[in-house]
């Protein structure tokens, strides 16, 4: 396990597994021989009904251009801090070309490659031998889509969210289990995540001069100070007050024990952050609306 990475509360993995800006939210687990740099998951409701990765899986990361703009979102954060929903399936032998978005419920059949984003819960995805070919190609030749700059927008955006749920809601849980410093170390990883994710994308953007990328770097490092819509936030802090009187600092029996409006309500309030991020980006850089920049 390298920089900015994150294991939640019964995440687990086993042998022989590379782990780099990687999070995984809680019950989230990891078979042997994986390579999963660059991805946050989320899904399941216990260690029993989790998500997963079978063994002998690989995030593909790398780009022939030598860029990194790849990081992959198998879940999202608005609804998977609320670990009330369906858990992911990503069967071994298999592999995901980012950046990538899933959904939840997903499943995913052994030896799939996914190449493309399925933000639909409740899928089967399956695939065989991709059709061959040989044609002329020159590196650096350097093409980006909508999608790539779209996603990793998406990717920073739920990140955002993420660092605004530690700092207002895990930090209500500091007790002998979960001390002060682990509350700040995962305040340091996120943030490293964001700075990272960053980045990456600068590093694609200004390949093309012409972006407007001082604008859109000021304005996703100012997000990390907009909590989002402030009604929301109140009302589900109010909620957690009530399971936390009521249950204790156990803090995955308190997120599970909330009513589901009040769950709703959270992920509204993340949700918006995430919503925010993605509206306003176009027009901070008109390019990210155009299929190449």
């Amino acid at each position: 396990m390298r920089e900015a990475t994150v294991l939640e509360e019964q995440a687990n993995i086993a042998h022989t597994v590379a782990l780099k800006h990687t999070i995984l939210l809680p019950f989230v687990t990891l078979g042997s021989l994986i390579n999963f740099c660059d991805c946050l998951m989320a899904g399941g409701t216990s260690r029993k009904d989790h998500s997963e990765v079978g063994s002998s899986y690989i995030h593909f990361n790398f780009t022939p251009n030598q860029d990194k703009a790849t990081a992959s979102l198998i879940g999202d954060v608005p609804r998977g801090v609320m670990l009330n929903q369906r858990p992911i399936f990503l069967g071994g032998q298999g592999g995901l070309v980012g950046p990538c978005r899933l959904g939840f419920g997903i499943t995913v059949a052994a030896g799939t490659i996914i190449r493309k984003d399925e933000p639909r819960s409740d899928r089967l995805i399956f695939g065989g031998e991709g059709k061959g070919g040989n044609v002329p190609y020159g590196p650096g030749n350097f093409l980006t889509g909508k999608k790539i700059i779209s996603n990793n927008i998406i990717y920073i955006a739920n990140l955002i969210a993420l660092k605004h749920w530690y700092q207002h809601v895990r930090r209500l849980f500091v007790a002998e289990r979960f001390p002060v410093a682990l509350l700040n170390g995962l305040n340091e990883k996120v943030s490293l995540a964001v700075a990272e994710r960053i980045r990456r994308l600068e590093a694609v953007c200004l390949k093309k001069s012409e972006t407007g990328w001082s604008e859109m770097k000021g304005f996703l490092n100012g997000q990390l100070t907009n909590p989002g819509d402030a009604k929301h936030m109140d009302t589900f802090l109010e909620s957690v007050h009530k399971g936390i009187a009521a249950c204790g600092k156990d803090y995955i029996g308190v997120i599970q024990g909330l009513k589901p409006a009040d769950s709703d309500r959270g992920t509204r309030w993340l949700q918006g952050i995430v919503d925010h991020i993605a509206a306003e980006a176009p027009r901070v850089m008109p390019a990210l609306l155009s299929d190449r920049i």
